[in-house]
């Protein structure tokens, strides 16, 4: 279960992975900050989710696959890349890290689906600010550590 490479560096606005790749890497985002986009009709790009360290790239195109979206880094990067057998190895020797592993991503995968469904409801002011406070709006509370709280918007029945 050996990574491909210990860690790959890149530079600042250098991409990780096109859409519509096969074959894009697996990687877990060791430092620094990248972001997944969807390219528009017209050219420009809709940004998805930016990424932190610890972040796991590459795990929602399956197998063979072309990728759903593109991966660009914001700053100066390294990465762990993976051989793309390796989650299956995971399930196979390990199924409890196996099954976290899954349900990270699911769950990753259920706060995006959230978030699109509450774009339509914020000011622009709360979109713009939402993608750069969400880090720390779940984050648990630790001594020392800021701590944002999500704003309540306003029920959905409500019409201003």
């Amino acid at each position: 279960m050996a990574a491909s490479e210990p860690a790959a560096a890149t530079d600042p606005a250098q991409t990780l992975s096109h859409e519509g790749q096969t074959g894009a890497p697996l990687c877990t985002l060791l430092r620094g900050w990248a972001f997944g986009y969807k390219t528009l009709s017209d050219g420009r790009r809709q940004i998805l989710s930016f990424l932190l360290g610890g972040d796991f790239i590459g795990a929602q195109q399956k197998m063979g696959d072309a990728a759903a979206h593109g991966v660009d880094t914001l700053t100066e990067a390294a990465f762990c890349v993976f051989q793309r057998d390796v989650p299956w190895e995971i399930h196979r020797r390990s199924p409890s890290m196996g099954f976290n592993a899954t349900w990270l991503t699911a769950h990753e995968e259920s706060l995006v689906d959230g978030t699109l469904l509450s774009v339509g409801r914020r000011s622009a002011e709360e979109r713009i600010a939402t993608p750069s406070a969400a880090p720390w709006c779940s984050a648990p509370a630790r001594p020392g550590a800021w701590v944002l709280r999500r704003w309540r918007s306003r029920p959905a029945n409500h019409r201003p």
